[in-house]
């Protein structure tokens, strides 16, 4: 007996000396291996993926499969520290693990997901979309770095280990990785589909098939339940909160789920939708809960699932009964919905706008000239010809310019930046912004250098707190280098910025960088739209777009901008109601002009009224002009 025990004993020591050794509590699992594409229905490679009998319908990933899966040969070190922990290294950042606690924690958990090295070799993870005349720098944090914890438990969300792999649901790790420059995957039951590029696609655009397992009548209840889980949690952590949005204080203060609580009987069924097994009842707990979350226009709930809708035939039934839930919500709980309604004038104040300035300048025209003050006009920050702009760098293509792009931000620009500057009449040049809803950061940064000489990015980290300064070159002369030529580019104009209310997300930041720079501000306060935007998923396998937390935008002096940027000379008459025709189409689809009501901003677009409010700005009284020795 004695030797019995001994040998229990002996055995038990060298177990724990040589090696930890969990207790058996992990359910058994089956593996599938499921192909990966990345772009544009391109397979690439497989990846393995487990389905845990307590979780039969969801997907886990090993964390080390997951970053070799975005990243082909990384390698990310998996180190069992004691039983349940577990140390994860990757080449950006280090993770502790606890799969007992489910519980994540990071001293650095933007450099731990930092995928944009993808982007720019040794970049950190940041605000930068690709565009070949705009380099990354460098980026000042206060503090440099904040730990970061997460408690998956307090979510039911299950983490599992083993002596060398830490398994997370392939959603989380997806929602976990998401950044500035649109990197997301989703799994369709099938495959898994990466965004590996920086434009705003959905999965569904990079492979048109992967909506083909999506939109079943029923969803698992496993599934239903852990979507929930995993929604709440990316919400509460993942979203910018950018101020406006309806569940901004609730939110703060308790989360998602008790968030919804407070809204009553209202907020109990949209949570019973959410966690229902009939995707109808998914769907329409999701456009309820979007328009809790209206933030301007950053955030889209269901942009995913109404894509796949749209697109699905098949999808009739499910459709229609969506839409019936969705009109009872609104006849029995219109409170949910009244959010919604400035984004309605929000473009209505839009279609008035581009057809009063139609009515004053040329349509199409980009550069107008009247006197001594010519006007830029673009609509979008957009660099709509990316693929010349790159074949310019490559020294394939020749530069993009007006003959040879179409609606490029960065040409409509430069062109109209060129001319003023060789027209020895032009004193004054005008950037009218008053209908610009957004665009690439990349562009913004471009044309302040330009017009302030500098580059600077300034925003704020919702999850942690933390204050940053990040600085981009700029091949400010645009020969394809980055080098001191680009110091000696100057431009001897007089600059103005035209915005309006409709002027949102980068046609907000613009005016924010001008007004830092002291550059003049006509018009009338911008519409806001502070954060950066993100994908994320839920577990079904649909993605939806976010005000991102990561970047949170701010001014020169710390102050969140999503209230919109204040002008120096109001233009705006609100107190005057005028009517114009605008372009529309009858019953038959042929266009005809009909009639428009809206408030008075014809001044936004009288030259002349804007050459008089730059000339008074910029001209400097005869008192303050040093006098001759």
């Amino acid at each position: 007996m004695k030797k019995i025990l001994y040998a229990i004993i002996f055995l038990s020591l060298t177990l724990f000396f040589c090696g930890f050794v969990d207790v058996p509590r992990d359910p058994s699992y089956i593996e599938k291996e499921v192909p990966v594409v990345r772009n544009l229905g391109m397979e690439s490679g497989a990846v393995t993926l487990r389905f845990y009998d307590t979780l039969p319908n969801v997907a886990y990933i090993s964390a080390a499969d997951f970053l070799d899966m975005w990243i082909p040969g990384t390698e990310m070190i998996v180190k069992q520290t004691a039983p349940a922990h577990y140390e994860l290294t990757s080449p950006t950042g280090k993770a502790v693990v606890n799969t007992d606690e489910d519980s994540f924690y990071s001293e650095d958990f933007a450099a731990f997901t930092n995928l944009m090295g993808l982007v720019q070799d040794g970049m950190s993870n940041t605000y930068y979309d690709g565009m070949p005349f705009v380099k990354f720098v460098s980026i000042e944090s206060e503090p440099s770095a904040v730990p970061v914890t997460f408690d998956f438990k307090a979510y039911d969300i299950d983490l599992y280990g083993e002596s060398d792999a830490v398994y997370f649901p392939f959603v989380l790790l997806s929602d976990m990785y998401s950044d500035l420059f649109y990197h997301h995957a989703g799994f369709n039951g099938e495959k898994v589909v990466l965004n590996y590029s920086n434009f705003d696609m959905f999965l569904d655009t990079i492979d048109p098939s992967y909506s083909a397992p999506l939109g079943q009548d029923e969803r698992p209840e496993d599934l239903a339940r852990f979507t929930y889980n995993e929604l709440c949690f990316a919400l509460d952590h993942f979203y910018g909160r950018p101020g406006r949005e309806p569940l901004h204080d609730a939110l703060n203060t308790s989360g998602l789920d008790e968030a919804l609580d407070s809204y009553g009987e209202a907020g109990a069924v949209i949570k019973q939708y959410l966690q229902s097994t009939d995707t109808a009842e998914l769907y329409a707990g999701m456009n309820c809960l979007n328009n809790l979350f209206y933030d301007g226009g950053h955030t889209h709930l269901t942009v995913g699932i109404d894509t796949v809708i749209s697109s699905r035939e098949d999808m009739r039934e499910i459709s229609e009964k969506y839409s019936d839930l969705l009109a009872k919500m609104q006849e029995r709980y219109p409170e949910i919905f009244t959010s919604s309604e400035p984004s309605d004038k929000y473009f209505e104040d839009w279609k008035g706008l581009s057809s009063l300035r139609n009515q004053s300048f040329e349509i199409g025209e980009t550069y107008i000239k009247q006197g001594d003050t010519a006007v830029c006009v673009f609509d979008s920050f957009n660099a709509r010809n990316q693929e010349a702009w790159d074949a310019y760098y490559a020294g394939t293509g020749p530069m993009p310019a007006i003959e040879n792009t179409d609606g490029d931000a960065m040409v409509i620009f430069l062109d109209a930046l060129y001319k003023a500057q060789a027209d020895p009449e032009v004193r004054n040049l005008v950037i009218d912004i008053s209908a610009n809803m957004g665009g690439s950061a990349d562009v913004v940064m471009a044309m302040a250098s330009l017009i302030t000489g500098k580059s600077e990015l300034r925003y704020e980290n919702a999850l942690t707190g933390q204050k940053s300064v990040v600085t981009y070159a700029v091949d400010r002369n645009f020969d394809g280098s980055f080098d001191e030529k680009d110091e000696a580019v100057h431009f001897d104009l007089n600059f103005a910025v035209l915005t309006s209310r409709v002027s949102f997300s980068c046609g907000n930041l613009f005016p924010s960088l001008m007004r830092d720079a002291g550059i003049l501000l006509l018009g009338e306060q911008s519409g806001g739209g502070a954060c950066a935007v993100a994908f994320l998923n839920i577990a079904d396998g649909y993605d939806y777009l976010v005000s991102s937390w990561r970047a949170r935008l701010i001014n020169e002096v710390g102050e969140n901008i999503d209230s919109g940027v204040p002008v120096d000379v109001e233009l705006a008459n609100h107190d005057k109601r005028i009517e114009i025709l605008v372009y529309g189409y009858d019953q038959y689809g042929n266009p005809r002009k009909e009639p428009f009501v809206m408030d008075d901003y014809r001044s936004f677009y009288d030259i002349e009224t804007l050459s008089q409010m730059i000339n008074e700005a910029y001209t400097v009284p005869a008192e303050l002009v040093p006098a001759a020795n």
